[in-house]
This record gives structure tokens, sequence and C-alpha cells, in this order.
């Protein structure tokens, strides 16, 4: 109740399972108004194992995504928003079933970024992959 709410959102970052995109660019889909330099983003979209994708599109970072990124397929926007966690950077990131919709190897590749890049940060997973659930330190199973 003692901390503020503006100040908590600003410590975590979240890879939801329901990922919610808007009728925009990617660039803009990942920055959500936040002050990057592209620099920032083309970092965080490698992180999440995306770039190379979005770099082979008509337009690039400014393709325009429909609502909901029914024109994307289902794993390019999981990774989206994974970059959005990435670029945060919140020493805080609740990851809800990040690795669905992404194939086993793609998991794994971000899962490893996570960890490269998280030396001061807290991951918490919520997960039914026993595979990812054996690389975290400490598992609640509930």
């Amino acid at each position: 109740k003692r901390i503020e709410i503006e100040y908590l959102r600003k410590q975590i970052s979240i890879v939801s399972q329901n990922i919610f995109l808007l009728d925009d660019s990617i660039y803009n889909n990942i920055v959500l108004g936040g002050q990057y330099t592209i620099e920032e983003v083309i970092e965080a979209t490698r992180k999440a194992g995306i770039y190379d994708e979005i770099m082979e599109m008509e337009k690039g970072f400014e393709t325009v995504l429909y609502e909901d990124g029914t024109n994307i397929s289902a794993g390019q926007r999981k990774r989206i928003a994974i970059a959005r966690a990435f670029l945060k950077d919140a020493p805080i990131m609740l990851l809800d079933e990040f690795s669905g919709n992404l194939d086993k190897e793609m998991a794994n590749k971000i899962l490893e970024s996570l960890f490269d890049n998280s030396e001061k940060k807290m991951l918490i997973a919520i997960t039914h992959e026993k595979d990812i659930v054996s690389k975290f330190e400490e598992v609640i199973q509930l």
C-alpha cells in the first residue's frame, strides 16, 4: 500500500500470454510511446529474435500492423512483446507463457538472451513447459 502505483509499474516488464498490438507501425508497437533510440529498438528486437524478420518486411519497422497484429504470425506477435520487455529494461520481468507460439529452438534462444541480460534482474516465468522450468534457479509449483 505504501508503494506508488506509477513507481511499481516502472519496475516491471510484462510479457503477457495475450499480446495487445495497436493498429500502428511495428516501431510504435515496440516503443509504446517511450523515448528510445533506433539503436535501442534494434538491440531489443535482436534479443527477442525478431529483428531479421522485421527487416525482411517491405517497410521494416514502419510496417503497419493491423489491430491485434492479425497480419503477422502469433510467434512474431509474441516476439514483439518480448522486444518491448527488453527495451523497457525493468528490474523485474514477468513472463506469462512467453514461449507460447514459439518453436523450441526460438524459445531457448530467447530464454538464453533473457538470462544473459538479467544479471541484476528478477525473472518470473509462468509456464507449463518443463524444459523452461528446469532452467530456473527456483521453482514454485502451484
